[in-house]
């Protein structure tokens, strides 16, 4: 619907929900399909939501890799009994572990 309304585009964002389940190759598909489809500024962020379970330095450096530059790491707690009670699927460690590990390819995060 947008894609003659505008004549570029600066921002990629998938989330609403945990796109991060979705196979490295799923994600470079669907940025390929958006890169045919829309004119991207080459300074374009890309931002991935990502559950931190989900995060390890292979996908995230493969994300780097086709232009994903940015990251919603989606920690809800550091307290480990909070994290329990909301059902996450996430430890406290794997919460620090993401971030820590985004750093080793140059993301811009935001926990």
């Amino acid at each position: 619907m947008y894609r003659d309304a505008f004549p570029c585009f600066d921002t990629v964002y998938f989330g609403g929900g945990t796109p991060s389940v979705l196979s490295f190759e799923q994600i470079r598909v669907i940025l390929s399909e958006v890169r045919s489809n829309f004119d991207l500024v080459p300074d374009s962020e890309i931002t991935l939501e990502g559950n931190p379970a989900d995060l390890n330095v292979s996908f995230l450096e493969s994300l780097r890799e086709i232009g994903i530059n940015r990251l919603n790491i989606g920690v809800q707690s550091f307290d480990q009994k909070v994290l329990d009670f909301l059902g996450r699927r996430h430890s406290v460690g794997q919460g620090v572990s993401a971030i820590e590990d985004s750093r080793r390819p140059d993301f811009v995060t935001w926990a």
